[in-house]
């Protein structure tokens, strides 16, 4: 887990895995402190995926985690998800 330094809002979450995965979909959750509170759907063939239309708040403090769940079809080859925040 990341335990967040100061209040901010989750902005963008990116998900990507080799093109030559077997999976057909996957799903990205974001966790704030036990709940999900962002997700985020990766398709093949390409498996890459980016959301830029978030503003989920988070607090000085609040615990992070990333999960790589749902996963359709097949294995994902080597996932990378990054998630950037901005501080409010």
């Amino acid at each position: 887990p990341f335990v967040v330094p100061v209040n901010c809002n989750l902005k963008r979450i990116t998900g990507y895995a080799n093109p030559t995965s077997s999976a057909t979909s996957w799903i990205v959750d974001i966790y704030k402190n036990g709940v999900s509170a962002a997700t985020l759907s990766v398709n093949g063939p390409a498996h890459k995926a980016i959301s830029t239309a978030l503003a989920v708040a988070f607090s000085s403090g609040d615990e992070v985690r990333i999960r790589v769940t749902t996963i359709v079809g097949g294995n994902i080859d080597t996932p990378s998800v990054d998630i950037y925040f901005v501080e409010s």
